[in-house]
């Protein structure tokens, strides 16, 4: 009882009582930033390197792979069965290796605590794994199906040419991701590697539909 009445003739003292209305006050209109400094922002709980997995690119390179699917090649105004479905398997090979590079890529290193110059290397080496990779069994599987060695090196170094200027976009894009104080901290890094890469997917049925129209006839006798 003592210390109610105490503090009954405190809150009737003028100053004491404008001094907590402000208080209150104060509090009512900056909850919001009180709230932020006291609790994780969501942004901090959503910057996972691994919550990548849902990036959109997985959904790119499917799309990707059916409007290759969808595309039909002619000779001499006949369907071409056996350049359609070189360019199907082409899509198939490159997007599977790559699909699987990236899964790879985000749960197999520690990203979250790699150096941005590290991370950058890593980026470029696995680019050239990659390629190297889909250019190996998609020879391989190619042979299997009867096309001459230096026809299969023709048609990878047409696609190749069809893809430089993507090709070197990537270059570009690296250095400048990696060289900018934009991107604070590895999750936004890897966040625009695979907007970049996604990007170029987006143009791989353009390049190869390219790459397939310019061969003509060359492979019309082959029982693919």
């Amino acid at each position: 009882m003592e210390l109610l009445n105490t503090l009954a003739e405190a809150i009737t003292n003028q100053y004491i009582a404008s001094l907590l209305i402000l208080i209150v006050a104060v509090l009512f209109f900056y909850r919001n930033a009180i709230t932020k400094l006291i609790t994780p922002s969501k942004k901090e709980e959503r910057e996972v390197i691994t919550d990548l997995l849902d990036h959109d690119i997985f959904s790119t390179l499917e799309r990707a792979v059916v409007e290759v699917n969808n595309s039909k090649f002619y000779t001499d105004g006949k369907f071409d069965s056996t350049k359609t479905k070189m360019c199907s398997d082409f899509a198939k090979y490159k997007t599977r290796i790559i699909k699987n590079g990236v899964i790879n890529m985000i749960t197999q290193n520690d990203l979250q605590n790699m150096s941005p110059d590290k991370l950058k290397r890593l980026v470029i080496s696995l680019q050239l794994q990659w390629h190297v990779q889909y250019c190996k069994e998609l020879a391989e599987h190619w042979k299997n199906k009867g096309i001459p060695e230096p026809s299969i090196i023709y048609v990878v170094s047409m696609f190749e040419k069809f893809r430089y200027d993507v090709v070197a976009s990537f270059d570009h894009r690296i250095n400048s991701i990696f060289g900018s104080t934009f991107h604070q901290g590895n999750f936004e890094l890897v966040l625009a590697v695979l907007e970049m890469w996604a990007m170029g997917i987006d143009l791989l049925p353009r390049d190869m539909k390219t790459t397939f129209e310019a061969l003509n006839g060359k492979f019309k006798e082959i029982n693919y």
